[in-house]
């Protein structure tokens, strides 16, 4: 196999879920979900180049892991046994400019696999399909298939099996990230999923299954203002009374013109979408204001792509 020794500079967009629910546990012990991924202008760069040297090296303007923690090195490691190489042989140097801030539902753990991936495949002349790169993303994590699209889609399992694509207008993004949220868990999503589990209740669940039904159906007909209605995420119900202030911050935004607003993932951050960036930047201020004088954080205006 060629290789190219060209350095390549790659985007790891965000992403929101325009809607989650979760659903009980299957027999690995895992809650399955239904979710809609919304891919975000708001991306890490990555930058993937061939050294001279044996091995493989990750560097970061953050102090995040750059071992076989990471997602980046998760997928060379995937790559590698697909071209029949050892890691070694691989020779990479990847840096990872963080701007997804960590921890905030966002995906910035995960999508910085997802450009390795795509690169490797063809850097390597690997040859794999979208469909069979899924397939290895998903053994790295259940956000890294979506981060391989540039579209919304519809997934369901671990959020991993992606079974629709939708293209939608543009639309911008406030975005209040709380400095600091779920901080003494140890495993934040884990603690959030438990709390799930207690108040769990059989009636909502079959509205929240409703609901999803007409939001496939909003997303079919590029609805932004039904779509807004219909976003829903089961991690609010618990978020959302341990830390009421990003209650505060919805309501902010559904009252400032929003088409809708949500936790984002199992959050922190809690994200307002609006259909003009004047309209974003207003919320922003509002958000400013009201909130992040009396809590830290931080707000980021982005858009979708």
């Amino acid at each position: 196999m060629e290789e190219s020794s060209i350095k390549r500079k790659f985007k790891a967009h965000a992403k929101v879920n325009l809607f989650l629910a979760v659903g009980k546990t299957d027999r690995r012990g895992y809650h399955i979900i239904n979710t809609v991924f919304q891919p975000l202008d708001l991306a890490d760069k990555i930058i993937v180049e061939k050294r001279m040297d044996n091995g493989i090296i990750l560097t970061s303007n953050r102090k995040i892991p750059l071992n076989e923690k990471n997602s980046a090195y998760k997928a060379i490691n995937m790559m590698c046994q697909e071209a029949k190489k050892t890691l070694e042989e691989a020779r990479l140097h990847i840096h990872i400019e963080k701007h997804i801030p960590l921890s905030s539902g966002l995906g910035g753990s995960a999508v910085d696999a997802a450009p390795v991936l795509r690169d490797l495949n063809e850097r390597w002349n690997i040859g794999k399909t979208d469909n069979e790169l899924e397939a290895i993303a998903s053994m790295i994590g259940a956000d890294v298939p979506q981060a391989l699209h540039k579209d919304t889609t519809y997934a369901e399992r671990y959020g991993d099996q992606i079974l629709a694509h939708y293209s939608l207008p543009k639309r911008y993004l406030c975005i209040y990230v709380p400095k600091e949220y779920m901080s003494e868990y140890k495993t934040k999503t884990a603690a959030l999923y438990s709390m799930i589990d207690l108040e769990r209740n059989e009636e909502r669940d079959k509205a929240v299954m409703v609901k999803k039904c007409l939001m496939k159906k909003a997303l079919e007909n590029k609805d932004w203002n039904t779509i807004g209605r219909l976003m829903h995420n089961d991690f609010e119900f618990v978020a959302f009374k341990k830390y009421p202030f990003l209650r505060k911050v919805k309501e902010l935004y559904m009252k400032n013109g929003a088409h809708g607003a949500l936790l984002a993932g199992s959050g922190g951050a809690v994200f307002g979408v609006f259909e003009t960036p004047e309209e974003s930047l207003r919320a922003s201020n509002v958000i400013s204001s009201s909130i992040v004088r009396s809590e830290s954080g931080q707000i980021i205006l982005t858009e979708t792509i």
